[in-house]
């Protein structure tokens, strides 16, 4: 998945985990584990759903985020990048059009 957002905005990452036995879920981010005391982030399970919170996307939170669940018979992992850089969009095509509604 790939999130764009502002920075300074609230950013949350879920990840749904169906398994059994049941799995130990990690979270990282650019492939480094996560702190779970940081004030920046914050790290929740309700039942199977597990996530993450960021409480206010800067340069320093801008990443690739990934959750991996493992167990005995082994893991799964699922990726989002997070881009702190959004902008309005921008129409580059011509506005004059032989349809009504296509351009």
């Amino acid at each position: 998945a790939y999130i764009v957002t502002d920075i300074g905005e609230e950013q949350e990452i879920a990840c749904v985990v169906d398994s059994s036995p049941a799995a130990e879920v990690t979270w990282m981010k650019d492939g480094a584990g996560l702190d779970e005391s940081s004030p920046d982030t914050v790290l929740s399970q309700d039942q199977n759903r597990h996530s993450l919170l960021i409480v206010a996307v800067s340069k320093q939170s801008v990443g690739q985020y990934s959750c991996t669940a493992s167990n005995s018979l082994g893991e799964a992992t699922a990726t989002a990048d997070i881009s702190g850089d959004a902008h309005p969009a921008v129409i580059l095509s011509n506005n004059v059009s032989d349809q009504q509604h296509e351009f």
